[in-house]
Protein backbone atom coordinates (compact mmCIF):
# COMPACT_ATOMS: atom_id res chain seq x y z
CA UNK A 1 0.00 0.00 0.00
CA UNK A 2 1.61 3.26 -1.14
CA UNK A 3 0.10 6.49 0.15
CA UNK A 4 0.23 9.93 -1.44
CA UNK A 5 1.61 11.37 1.79
CA UNK A 6 5.34 12.08 1.71
CA UNK A 7 7.94 12.26 4.43
CA UNK A 8 11.28 14.02 4.06
CA UNK A 9 14.02 11.60 5.14
CA UNK A 10 17.41 13.08 6.05
CA UNK A 11 20.51 10.87 6.12
CA UNK A 12 23.14 11.69 8.72
CA UNK A 13 26.48 9.85 8.54
CA UNK A 14 29.19 9.62 11.19
CA UNK A 15 32.42 7.73 11.78
CA UNK A 16 33.81 6.81 15.20
CA UNK A 17 37.51 5.88 15.57
CA UNK A 18 38.02 4.87 11.92
CA UNK A 19 40.02 6.59 9.14
CA UNK A 20 36.95 6.50 6.90
CA UNK A 21 34.96 8.99 4.90
CA UNK A 22 31.30 8.00 4.96
CA UNK A 23 28.50 9.87 3.24
CA UNK A 24 25.11 9.41 1.68
CA UNK A 25 24.94 10.15 -2.05
CA UNK A 26 21.74 12.06 -1.29
CA UNK A 27 21.34 13.96 1.97
CA UNK A 28 17.55 14.22 1.86
CA UNK A 29 14.91 12.18 0.06
CA UNK A 30 11.19 12.86 -0.12
CA UNK A 31 9.62 9.43 0.07
CA UNK A 32 6.05 8.28 -0.30
CA UNK A 33 4.84 6.33 2.69
CA UNK A 34 4.73 2.63 1.79
CA UNK A 35 6.98 2.94 -1.26
CA UNK A 36 10.26 1.00 -1.35
CA UNK A 37 13.28 3.29 -1.65
CA UNK A 38 17.00 2.76 -2.08
CA UNK A 39 19.85 5.08 -1.27
CA UNK A 40 23.57 4.63 -1.84
CA UNK A 41 26.30 5.47 0.61
CA UNK A 42 30.00 5.91 -0.19
CA UNK A 43 32.65 4.72 2.21
CA UNK A 44 36.37 5.25 1.75
CA UNK A 45 39.29 4.12 3.90
CA UNK A 46 41.78 6.98 3.66
CA UNK A 47 44.17 5.22 6.08
CA UNK A 48 47.19 3.03 5.36
CA UNK A 49 45.86 -0.15 6.98
CA UNK A 50 42.97 -2.51 6.38
CA UNK A 51 40.26 -1.58 8.87
CA UNK A 52 36.95 -3.08 9.94
CA UNK A 53 33.78 -1.24 10.80
CA UNK A 54 30.25 -1.95 11.88
CA UNK A 55 27.44 0.55 11.31
CA UNK A 56 24.66 1.17 13.75
CA UNK A 57 21.75 3.50 13.15
CA UNK A 58 18.98 5.33 14.90
CA UNK A 59 15.80 7.08 13.84
CA UNK A 60 14.74 10.51 15.03
CA UNK A 61 12.12 11.19 16.23
CA UNK A 62 12.29 7.86 18.03
CA UNK A 63 8.49 7.38 17.90
CA UNK A 64 8.91 7.01 14.13
CA UNK A 65 11.44 4.19 14.46
CA UNK A 66 8.96 1.33 14.55
CA UNK A 67 7.53 2.41 11.19
CA UNK A 68 10.91 2.45 9.46
CA UNK A 69 11.51 -0.95 7.82
CA UNK A 70 14.86 -1.98 6.38
CA UNK A 71 14.69 -4.50 3.54
CA UNK A 72 18.43 -4.46 2.94
CA UNK A 73 21.14 -2.74 4.95
CA UNK A 74 24.87 -2.80 5.53
CA UNK A 75 24.15 -2.16 9.21
CA UNK A 76 25.35 -4.48 11.97
CA UNK A 77 27.55 -6.50 9.59
CA UNK A 78 31.33 -6.20 9.74
CA UNK A 79 32.66 -4.30 6.73
CA UNK A 80 36.28 -4.52 5.62
CA UNK A 81 38.07 -1.77 3.76
CA UNK A 82 41.63 -2.07 2.52
CA UNK A 83 43.89 1.02 2.46
CA UNK A 84 42.49 3.68 0.05
CA UNK A 85 39.60 1.35 -0.87
CA UNK A 86 36.19 2.80 -1.72
CA UNK A 87 32.94 0.89 -1.45
CA UNK A 88 29.30 1.67 -2.02
CA UNK A 89 26.62 0.37 0.29
CA UNK A 90 22.92 0.38 -0.47
CA UNK A 91 20.11 0.82 2.02
CA UNK A 92 16.67 -0.35 0.90
CA UNK A 93 13.78 0.71 3.12
CA UNK A 94 10.16 1.75 3.34
CA UNK A 95 7.96 3.63 5.79
CA UNK A 96 5.10 1.50 7.07
CA UNK A 97 1.69 2.97 6.08
CA UNK A 98 0.50 2.38 9.68
CA UNK A 99 2.54 5.48 10.56
CA UNK A 100 -0.46 7.63 9.55
CA UNK A 101 -2.75 5.81 12.01
CA UNK A 102 -0.57 6.65 15.02
CA UNK A 103 -1.35 9.98 16.73
CA UNK A 104 2.33 10.35 17.70
CA UNK A 105 3.58 10.07 14.13
CA UNK A 106 0.80 10.90 11.68
CA UNK A 107 1.83 14.57 11.35
CA UNK A 108 5.58 14.02 11.22
CA UNK A 109 6.95 15.30 7.92
CA UNK A 110 10.71 15.10 8.64
CA UNK A 111 12.65 12.08 9.82
CA UNK A 112 16.41 11.69 10.30
CA UNK A 113 18.20 8.38 9.90
CA UNK A 114 21.63 8.58 11.53
CA UNK A 115 24.28 5.99 10.72
CA UNK A 116 27.56 5.67 12.58
CA UNK A 117 30.43 3.40 11.58
CA UNK A 118 32.34 2.18 14.63
CA UNK A 119 35.64 0.35 14.57
CA UNK A 120 34.64 -3.30 14.90
CA UNK A 121 37.13 -3.64 17.80
CA UNK A 122 35.32 -0.85 19.61
CA UNK A 123 31.96 -2.42 18.82
CA UNK A 124 32.96 -5.89 20.04
CA UNK A 125 34.33 -4.51 23.33
CA UNK A 126 31.16 -2.49 23.79
CA UNK A 127 28.92 -5.55 23.56
CA UNK A 128 30.94 -8.09 25.52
Amino acid sequence: LVLDQKVSVRFDTNVNKLPWNFKAKTNVMDVKIGQVNSIEFEVENYGNETTYGVASFNVSPSTFGKYYSKLGCFCFEKQTLKPKEKQEFVLTFFLDPKVVDDNKTKNIADVTLSFTFFSSDYFEKDNS
